[in-house]
């Protein structure tokens, strides 16, 4: 059974979404700095399992409820997960690079 979009949208849909991602690690290498110190492994143990529990709720949430599982089947969960992990990613670089007042490399730390 052969898609319904247009070439073009099949075409430049993953084209898009590649890029975007390749731009991402780009960005990630060359901006980003990965501080893993004890006192925030301590941090992390502590918190660990209401983390663990609002990541999976928000992945599983986002990618079941709100995806037309009955045309796409799991096709459409995976885009939708897909499309989670590219906002959480533009969600720590944005983060990092709104709140540090002096320019430099966004620390990215555990907790």
């Amino acid at each position: 059974m052969s898609s319904k979009y247009p070439r073009s949208v099949r075409r430049c849909l993953p084209l898009s979404a590649l890029t975007l991602e390749a731009a991402l690690i780009l960005l990630f290498y060359f901006f980003t700095h990965y501080d893993a110190s004890l006192e925030d492994q301590k941090g992390l143990v502590a918190s660990y399992q209401v983390g663990q529990d609002l990541t999976v709720m928000a992945a599983l949430g986002l990618g079941f409820l709100t995806s037309n599982f009955r045309r796409h089947s799991w096709s459409s969960v995976a885009f939708n997960l897909f499309m989670l992990g590219l906002g959480v990613q533009w969600a720590i670089l944005l983060d990092g690079f709104l709140s540090q007042f002096p320019p430099g490399k966004v620390v990215i730390t555990l907790f």
